[in-house]
């Protein structure tokens, strides 16, 4: 029984993995979307790295600063 407690929240919390990033996943690709116009700007520049450092760190960020604020928490637990 406990076994089975334990496969199903696995398989729960990947589910719920998955959700994540793919809300994650469709919020980049509104944002590149809402900001063609930059993104044209910047690649007829010669800056594509620049372009695609900004879109990363802008994803990036938050999920660092959550896993930095999370992993002190769960350890505490």
């Amino acid at each position: 029984m406990i076994r089975a407690y334990q496969l199903n929240l696995s398989v729960l919390s990947f589910a719920s993995l998955f959700v994540g990033m793919f809300l994650v996943y469709s919020l980049v690709a509104l944002n590149v979307a809402s900001r063609r116009r930059e993104l044209a700007i910047l690649r007829s520049v010669g800056l594509p790295r620049d372009a695609f450092r900004s879109f990363s760190r802008r994803g990036c960020d938050p999920r660092i600063g959550g896993w930095l604020l999370a992993i002190p928490l769960v350890r505490s637990w």
